[in-house]
């Protein structure tokens, strides 16, 4: 039986590279394209796809957001995301999500389809490099790293880059301001700025207002 994939981009080319790569083999079936996140959820019922391939890039709102409200209705589909960003930054954001791997776009094409499948097995996708750069406790649990970003510190950020204050951004995620200015801090100890004009730059920097 093939693998049902459903590609979510709103590049041809992208598309075009999927279709070509996978096209003669059995073992994959491209069942639905859709091009904007708009439509993406009634795009999932109506082809109801193994593996959806999330291109991070077509999302112009929080892809975080996005990805737990997929992972909320559609349990067992499996989500790998595509993206230029980051890995080391935006990787694990993307599991903690519901997420079940990131590729990179620069992803070398004759191994992609051993990630989907991967993936589809019910295992989770990153980077050889990334994996060592991390650690798990006895349960085989990943423990936090330092310098990683967590989902909440994600979503603050780019609330930062808006430009909303402690105030709204607490609004906005139904938090104590308080905690917001604690969330702050610790971005910017992570981010190694000390202020939040810096931290903003920093933010653009990472591409972190698409995600």
């Amino acid at each position: 039986m093939s693998i049902k994939l459903l590609l979510a981009t709103e590049f041809p080319i992208i598309s075009l590279g999927f279709e070509k790569l996978l096209s003669d083999s059995p073992e994959f079936k491209i069942v639905g394209k859709v091009d904007n996140q708009t439509s993406l959820m009634d795009v999932i019922k109506s082809f109801s796809p193994d593996v959806l391939i999330l291109d991070l890039e077509m999302m112009k709102v929080n892809s975080l957001n996005m990805i737990k409200r997929i992972h909320k209705y559609h349990r067992k589909l499996k989500i790998l995301a595509l993206s230029s960003k980051p890995e080391a930054i935006y990787a694990l954001s993307i599991i903690r999500a519901g997420g079940s791997g990131f590729m990179s776009k620069s992803a070398t094409p004759k191994v992609i389809p051993s990630i989907i499948k991967k993936v589809y097995n019910n295992e989770i996708y990153i980077s050889a490099a990334l994996a060592k750069f991390l650690t798990f406790n006895e349960e085989g649990e990943l423990n936090n790293n330092s310098k990683m970003l967590s989902n909440r510190e994600m979503e603050v950020l780019q609330f930062i880059y808006q430009g909303m204050n402690n105030v709204a951004i607490a609004k906005n995620l139904e938090i104590n301001d308080k905690t917001v200015g604690t969330y702050k801090s610790r971005l910017m100890k992570k981010l190694g700025v000390t202020n939040t004009v810096a931290l903003i730059k920093r933010a653009e920097s990472m591409g972190i207002s698409s995600l």
